[in-house]
């Protein structure tokens, strides 16, 4: 937010919450801080952390990116930046998203926006944010996508909620 602005946020299928960081309870409550910074209680959070169940027929699986094993770090970096993701976002989703996926094994990267994501997990955030922009993707190994996705930069205007995440389709 442009300032300090206490926040709610709650989920609208919560029984699908498998790990939440902090306790999720019956929803998120605290302050978000202009800098991003977000005080729940009197702990300090450069973001909420959740895993959920969720249903992979939900989801696009042909437009993507090929990940390949070698070279992910700068190719998650290179897309995540045409998304319009903040180098303290891009750096928690390659630090995440490195360690997570195999070794040596290349992936396909499917993008899952707001239309997606929202339907797999809907979420209130009050007040609502001027903007909203969630993205998950999902990750296929060895697959290949049948054509490259295009990615739409979203623009960060006043109250801004970034949501970014994953799955792996096993």
């Amino acid at each position: 937010p442009e300032e300090e602005t206490p926040f709610t946020a709650t989920f609208g299928t919560p029984e699908l919450l498998t790990v939440t960081d902090p306790d999720y309870g019956e929803g998120w409550s605290g302050t978000a801080m202009p800098d991003g910074t977000l005080y729940i209680g009197e702990d300090e959070y450069g973001f909420l952390f959740y895993e959920s169940l969720t249903r992979p027929e939900l989801y696009q699986y042909s437009e993507g990116y090929l990940i390949p094993a070698d070279d992910r770090e700068s190719t998650f970096r290179a897309i995540l930046s045409g998304y319009g993701l903040n180098e303290t976002e891009i750096n928690d989703f390659c630090e995440f998203w490195c360690e997570k996926l195999d070794e040596g094994a290349d992936y396909a990267m499917y993008p899952q926006t707001c239309e997606y994501v929202d339907e797999a997990m809907p979420l209130a955030v009050t007040p609502e944010p001027d903007t909203v922009f969630r993205i998950w993707f999902a990750f296929v190994k060895d697959d290949t996508p049948a054509s490259e996705a295009k990615p739409e930069t979203f623009e960060r205007n006043g109250f801004t909620a970034v949501e970014w995440g994953g799955f792996v389709i096993e």
